[in-house]
């Protein structure tokens, strides 16, 4: 998915999926995996804003991905002014849960 994905000098680069690292001083160290993601284009949710929402299909993309990769997944879904989650972020999470039989 194009989330897991960055550009470098021009080409899009796959994220290693090896959690150890090699420190120059103390050898192999684990460091657990971690893909990032969000459901805004910004970090916080701005009213007025609108913008195209994931689809479910991606979201469970991204998820199984970090899965295959034993990493942890963690989608930023902002709350509204109220500190409420948006009814649109409510519905494509319910939905990718059941899709993923989270639920």
């Amino acid at each position: 998915s194009e989330h897991f994905n960055f550009i470098w000098q021009e080409k899009v680069c796959e994220p290693v999926l090896d959690p150890l690292f090699t420190d120059p001083e103390r050898g192999e160290v684990f460091l657990p995996l971690e893909y990032c993601t969000s459901l805004n284009p910004k970090w916080f949710w701005n009213e007025g804003d609108c913008y195209s929402h994931p689809s479910v299909e991606t979201m469970c993309g991204w998820y199984r991905q970090a899965r295959a990769g034993n990493a942890n997944f963690l989608l930023n879904a902002g709350p509204d002014k109220r500190g409420l989650m948006p009814e649109y972020h409510r519905h494509y999470l319910a939905a990718a849960a059941h899709a993923l039989r989270l639920k």
